[in-house]
C-alpha cells in the first residue's frame, strides 16, 4: 500500500491507543496468561514496527518535496528549520511511533523475564 501522512495517520492513531490499552493490563503472576499477553504485544510489535516502516517513508517524501529552493540563499540553519516546520507533523507521527515501538519492546522484555522467573521456579519445585 502507498500511504500518506492522511492514510497513515488514522491507522497508526488506531494502533497506538490499542497498544496503551494493553498497557494498561498489569502482566500476570499466571505463567499461561503471562505467555498469552507477551504473544498479544508481539502481534502489536510487529503492527507497529510496519507502520513505523511507512512513517519513516512519509517523512523522507516530505523533506525531499519541502527541500528549500535552491536559488535562494538559505544558511544550513535556516534551512533546518524552514525544513522542520513543513516536516513538523510527519516527524511528530515517526516519533510517536518509534517511542511506543521501543515501550512495547521493554513490555516484551520484561514479560519474557517473568515467563523466564515462573518456570525456574516451577523447576524448582516453587510457586508458578
Amino acid at each position: 500500500m502507498d500511504y500518506t501522512y492522511e492514510t497513515l495517520k488514522p491507522e497508526a492513531d488506531l494502533a497506538i491507543f490499542e497498544t496503551t490499552a494493553l498497557f494498561a493490563v498489569k502482566l500476570s503472576d499466571n505463567p499461561e496468561y503471562l505467555a498469552s499477553q507477551i504473544e498479544d504485544i508481539e502481534v502489536h510489535h510487529d503492527r507497529i514496527s510496519t507502520l513505523l516502516t511507512y512513517a519513516e517513508e512519509i517523512l523522507a517524501k516530505a523533506k525531499d518535496f519541502n527541500l528549500p529552493e535552491r536559488e535562494r540563499k538559505f544558511n544550513e540553519f535556516d534551512k533546518k528549520i524552514i525544513l522542520g516546520a513543513k516536516t513538523a507533523k510527519e516527524e511528530t507521527l515517526r516519533n510517536i511511533l518509534e517511542r511506543k515501538l521501543g515501550s512495547i519492546e521493554k513490555r516484551i522484555q520484561t514479560g519474557q523475564s517473568l515467563l523466564s522467573f515462573h518456570r525456574e521456579a516451577a523447576k524448582l519445585g516453587g510457586r508458578q
